[in-house]
C-alpha cells in the first residue's frame, strides 16, 4: 500500500518540528528543509524516499509515520504526486 503525496509544496511537521515537504520525481521522493533552507537553495534537512524512510546524511531518522501534512504553501508550484509507500 502506498500514500499518494500533493505534487505541491506542502507545510508539514517532522518529529513535531515545521518544515517544507518539497516533492522532487516520483522516484526520487521528497526533499524536507526549513523555510529558510528552500528560499536560500541550500541542502534541505532529510529526505523522504518512496519507500517511506526519512533519511538525513544517509543515516535513517524517521519514517513517513513521523510526518504530519499541515497544508499546502501558498504560490505553489505544481509537480506530479509522489507515491509513498505506507509502512505504518
Amino acid at each position: 500500500m502506498s500514500i499518494r503525496l500533493p505534487g505541491t509544496i506542502q507545510r508539514i511537521t517532522f518529529k513535531g518540528k515545521p518544515f517544507l515537504l518539497i516533492p522532487v520525481y516520483a522516484e526520487m521522493g521528497a526533499a524536507i528543509a526549513t523555510p529558510e533552507q528552500y528560499e536560500a537553495f541550500e541542502e534541505s534537512y532529510a529526505h523522504l524516499y518512496p519507500d517511506g524512510r526519512v533519511l538525513r546524511h544517509q543515516v535513517e531518522i524517521g519514517t513517513i509515520a513521523d510526518i504530519e501534512i499541515v497544508g499546502p504553501v501558498e504560490e505553489n508550484v505544481v509537480r506530479p504526486p509522489v507515491e509513498i509507500e505506507d509502512i505504518r
